[in-house]
């Protein structure tokens, strides 16, 4: 319709209704939805999170809740470009609204790009250093040294000789320690009762044995 309510044709059959975008620019009407759907449920699933009673203490809410706001803001982010970049007459580098709009996005997802390697890196460190530990118990426990491959027999038939860095390690982890029968975890030797809340404070302690270095010899 004109002003005076005559019918004009345009050239395209639009619906009362219906979106103008889609009719003109389907493919990113249909990118619209998909961010601004996916933001949605993501905000639907953070807040049952918060109102399905989990205790915001345990790792598994944490990373949940976690998950869906990364999720979340890249989405909505997104949404709002292309809102915003819709309702310009005009997109391109001459205008000064398209820019500002293009490098407000590029500075954004640079900065969450940087906090996902930041928060990548944080796992990684304390896995890597939890995979050390571990492996230094295995090898204390299983009395690190005197394995055929890391050990050598004397020529006079006596006993086998450590291997000197292995015995440099051995002697640095195997210090006069308590020991938790269940989490293994190293205590003072005064030491009565496990400090873990895992192993329900256990006082099933035993004492760490030693190395002994006559097998240097």
């Amino acid at each position: 319709m004109d002003t005076n309510e005559i019918k004009v044709g345009t050239g395209h059959n639009i619906k009362v209704g219906t979106s103008i975008l889609a009719q003109h620019d389907p493919v990113r009407s249909k990118l619209f939805w998909i961010f601004n759907t996916i933001s949605f449920l993501a905000s639907l699933s953070m807040m049952f999170l918060f109102i399905s009673g989990i205790s915001a203490k345990r790792k598994f809410f944490i990373w949940a809740s976690r998950a869906a706001m990364w999720i979340t803001v890249p989405s909505m982010a997104l949404a709002y470009l292309l809102a915003a970049i819709t309702l310009i007459p005009d997109p391109n580098i001459l205008n000064s609204t398209y820019v500002t709009l293009v490098v407000a996005a590029f500075t954004w997802y640079g900065l969450t790009i940087v906090s996902l390697l930041l928060l990548v890196y944080h796992l990684i460190v304390p896995a890597s250093r939890k995979a050390e530990k571990s492996r230094n118990r295995i090898l204390r426990n299983t009395g690190v040294g005197f394995h055929a491959e890391n050990t050598s027999s004397n020529a006079n038939g006596g006993p086998p000789r450590i291997d000197p860095n292995l015995l440099v390690l051995a002697q640095k982890h195997n210090q006069k320690k308590m020991i938790c029968r269940k989490c293994y975890v190293r205590l003072d030797i005064r030491a009565k009762n496990c400090r873990k809340k895992k192993c329900g404070h256990s006082n099933q302690l035993r004492p760490k044995s030693v190395l002994d270095s006559k097998g240097s010899g």
